[in-house]
């Protein structure tokens, strides 16, 4: 019994440190790490953003030196800010967390360039904005959302606008899932990378220049009410005769259920 009894607390210990610790941010303007939270934030480990804390991502200049930020949830509350302060910074969320910005949270890129939102393991991951995320100025700033989730899903999610340059897949076999009432707008494509059985659901709304490098076994669908915008370019105005991108030819296309809408923009 007595054994029994502390293979269980182990257990339970093992599963609170997998678990992580959560930190909220301080009030006032920090750089993400001791100043904002009182500690470095690792990979187990949930940030809470509150109203009147603004956290700094980046304290370097000069490539290809990058700054990378680790955590598991992240969730920006009303009047919360979580914002990028130099070029070459790469966010990352690991352990299936969730990304959330609340109805008045705001992550943006600060006018800086090269950045990147990571979600890194073969799990899957949400990303829902109800707030602001404008981590793009529409002028080639190169920044970009990078996925995993090989054989799992990233979901898109909230009312909000999702705006970064360009989203990438980087293994075969996973699936973006763009959920109703999303948008995601981006400048440039949503680039498969060649990778294999890459799946695209569009329950929402997408604007892109394009959708490419498909690999072999690539799938896009358009389901019922959403609408896919190709070939818009931000800023740069409309362009993009080939608005299927690349290697097209390995992208099978399906306009699933009745009432959804294609508009190619390059005209």
């Amino acid at each position: 019994m007595k054994k029994a009894l502390l293979y269980s607390l182990f257990i339970i210990l093992m599963v609170d440190i997998a678990k992580g610790a959560t930190y909220t941010a301080a009030a006032g303007t920090n750089s993400w790490g001791v100043a904002a939270f009182g500690a470095t934030p690792g990979v187990n480990d949930d940030i809470i953003v509150p109203s009147g804390a603004t956290v700094n991502i980046g304290i370097h200049t000069g490539a290809p030196l990058f700054t990378f930020i680790r955590c598991r949830n992240i969730t920006i509350q009303n009047g919360g800010i979580v914002q990028f302060a130099s070029d070459y910074a790469n966010l990352k969320v690991y352990n299936g967390g969730t990304f959330y910005i609340a109805t008045g949270g705001i992550l943006r890129s600060n006018g800086f360039s090269f950045l990147s939102l990571e979600f890194v393991d073969n799990i899957d991951y949400t990303f829902k904005c109800d707030g602001i995320c404008d981590m793009s100025n529409m002028t080639g700033d190169g920044n970009i959302i990078f996925m995993n989730s090989s054989f799992k899903t990233l979901s898109l999610e909230g009312s909000g606008t999702i705006i970064f340059e360009q989203l990438t897949f980087r293994q075969t076999d996973a699936t973006l899932c763009v959920r109703a009432g999303a948008t995601l707008k981006l400048r440039n494509a949503i680039y498969f990378d060649n990778k294999v059985n890459s799946v695209l659901n569009n329950h929402g709304t997408i604007f892109c220049s394009s959708l490419g490098f498909a690999g072999a076994g690539s799938e896009f669908h358009n389901k019922s009410g959403a609408v896919l915008n190709i070939g818009w370019t931000g800023s740069s105005g409309f362009m993009s005769a080939a608005p299927l991108g690349n290697q097209w030819s390995a992208l099978s296309v399906f306009a699933d259920d009745s009432n959804n809408l294609v508009n190619y923009c390059g005209m």
